[in-house]
């Protein structure tokens, strides 16, 4: 149980920090050269897979509660 705690942790920390990144990028709006726009989406995409991780830790923790 400590153990996906711990998980749940990293991928909230890593969720928190492309948020933070996503929302600096963002602020560019169209000024993004096209690396920085590669970037925003390669963090979208790392966000989205996190908040998908702390979907699926969430689960399991009710499961074995």
């Amino acid at each position: 149980m400590e153990e996906i705690r711990a998980e749940l942790e990293v991928e909230r920390s890593g969720q928190r920090a492309a948020r933070l990144e996503i929302k600096e990028l963002a602020k560019r709006g169209d000024s993004l050269t096209s690396e920085e726009a590669a970037e925003l989406r390669a963090l979208t995409l790392q966000r989205q897979v996190h908040v998908r991780n702390i979907n699926q830790l969430r689960s399991e923790l009710r499961r074995r509660t």
